[in-house]
């Protein structure tokens, strides 16, 4: 039992195999991700995302109703203040 040789490629084998499994999973989620954002027409509202609806901030389309719309509610509720 001591001098016993152990075969790792085996194991080296299925980490190899997990390890690319692993990148094509994250190329293929990066890719539906780009997909969903180009279908995307309209809002959580139903405010169509045209070009003069939509800003973007940091990576990310906005619609300009609704924003506007949740900043004169904040303010009314006295979440911000206007000077």
């Amino acid at each position: 039992m001591k001098n016993e040789v152990i075969d790792f490629e085996p194991v080296f084998q299925r980490m190899a195999e997990r390890a690319r499994l692993r990148a094509r999973l994250k190329r293929l989620s990066t890719v539906r991700v780009k997909v969903k954002r180009v279908k995307k027409t309209h809002c959580k509202w139903g405010h169509a995302l045209t070009p003069e609806n939509v800003y973007l901030w940091q990576n990310t389309r906005i619609c300009k109703i609704c924003k506007k719309a949740r900043s004169q509610k904040q303010i009314r509720e006295g979440k911000i203040k206007v000077f």
